[in-house]
This record gives structure tokens, sequence and C-alpha cells, in this order.
């Protein structure tokens, strides 16, 4: 599939990119920022990660490939008003 190649383009990409700015902090700039740079990486991937599993999760169903639609307008509604 094409998302699947697109998927691991951008994890690698993103793993690329972390490691050349933190290696240019590390040469470059303090501790401090260099850990930032770090951090903020690690956190932008968890991230990407992350709303990857929530995005499949949402739109496939158990055991299947079809895609789920949205939830109704009524659903959608009462859910929200069930929480205030």
């Amino acid at each position: 599939m094409e998302w699947e190649k697109l998927q691991n383009t951008l994890q690698k990409t993103n793993w690329l990119v972390l490691l050349v700015l933190s290696s240019f902090g590390y040469f470059i700039m303090s501790p401090f920022w260099t850990a930032g740079v770090l951090f903020g990486g690690l956190i932008a991937v968890a991230n990407f990660s992350l709303l990857q599993h929530t995005v499949r999760r949402a739109f496939l169903l158990k055991g299947s490939t079809r895609a789920r639609g949205f939830p109704s307008w009524g659903n959608t509604t009462s859910g929200l008003l069930a929480w205030g």
C-alpha cells in the first residue's frame, strides 16, 4: 500500500531529522539547548506514532479492513449532553 510506504518514509525521516538536529545542537549549542531539541524531537516522534495508532483504530474494525463511518449526529449530541 502507498500509505505503508509513506508511513515508513515519514518515520525514517523523523528519526533522521532528530539525529541531525541533535548532533548539530551537541556540537554548536549548549547542553540545555541540545536536551531541549532531543526531548522535543522524541515527543514529536511519539506523538506521530500515537496519532497513527489512533487514526487506524478509529477507522478500522477489528479483524477487518473496512472503514467505519463517522458517528451519527444523535450519538455525538447525546454524548456531549451526558458529559454536560
